[in-house]
């Protein structure tokens, strides 16, 4: 991840991402982490959680929602799927996630299936 967010930083017109550092590494980590727990148990569901924790909890000082949506895209192609949603949806329901209470976690869940297909 710490090589994707370093080709992010540079190859967008945006602010950099920040390299990784210890506390970065741990929340990350731990980001990752929650998609092994045994409620996620579609894909579909440990997609949408993996993308809400990288947002919401702000692993990193800055890029958050574009590692979200980056870590989003390579997980669902490592499992055979592609992500379905035009850019500006997307930037929607990023900006959406981090701007809703924690309360509202479970509606990400509510996805639309059909956001991603088989590659």
């Amino acid at each position: 991840m710490e090589y994707i967010a370093d080709v992010i930083g540079r190859k967008l017109d945006t602010e950099p991402i920040p390299k990784f550092n210890e506390v970065a590494r741990k929340r990350f980590d731990s980001c990752l982490q929650q998609i092994k727990l045994p409620y996620y148990d579609s894909l579909l569901n440990k997609s949408a959680n993996l993308f809400y924790m990288i947002s919401k909890n702000h692993p990193l000082e800055n890029g958050n929602k574009r590692m979200a949506v980056t870590c989003l895209v390579i997980f669902l192609a490592l499992n055979g799927h592609r992500l379905v949603i035009k850019p500006m949806a997307m930037v929607k329901l990023a900006r959406w996630v981090v701007q809703t209470d924690t309360a509202s976690k479970d509606a990400v869940h509510d996805l639309p299936p059909d956001f991603m297909v088989n590659s």
